[in-house]
């Protein structure tokens, strides 16, 4: 099942979901670019998954990542 799924980035800062990544933190942090680069994959699997389209569940269920600072956990 898809429910309830969580993605973490690994080095992905508080800040790494706003217009403000890698600009306020310190610290081993993702690029910016490799940040919202996977954020927008995600974002547009979850949205086309619902709509219906077939064969997005492995990158949904964690079996297939889009990055390695990709982690999705139930």
């Amino acid at each position: 099942s898809l429910d309830a799924r969580r993605l973490r980035l690994v080095g992905g800062g508080h800040l790494a979901f706003t217009d403000f990544s890698g600009q306020l933190e310190s610290g081993e942090l993702i690029e910016p670019s490799e940040g919202w680069r996977i954020i927008n994959g995600y974002t547009l699997a979850f949205a086309l998954h619902t709509l219906g389209e077939p064969g997005l569940e492995g990158i949904l269920d964690g079996t297939s990542s889009l990055g390695d600072a990709a982690v999705i956990s139930p």
